[in-house]
């Protein structure tokens, strides 16, 4: 699941002039990681609520997107 337009992540983003790859998607979309391994994604903000990643899943994304920085954030 990513957060699309109109989420409050979406609104942080922007607020730091950062661009949501989502963005054309409506608010918490389900996309693969397949999906994911077709776009241009510099980082991928995972975070801690209302699911843990544990590393098994954050190892996933490292190979769905090789140049994707992974942050776990709270």
């Amino acid at each position: 699941m990513v957060a699309g337009s109109d989420t409050f992540i979406d609104e942080m983003l922007k607020s730091y002039s950062a661009a949501n790859a989502f963005e054309n998607l409506n608010r918490y979309s389900k996309v693969s990681l397949k999906d994911l391994k077709l776009m241009d994604i510099d980082v991928i903000f995972l975070s801690l609520e209302p699911y843990l990643f544990k590393r098994k899943y954050i190892q996933e994304f490292q190979k769905a997107c090789l140049k994707a920085n992974i942050v776990v954030t709270d």
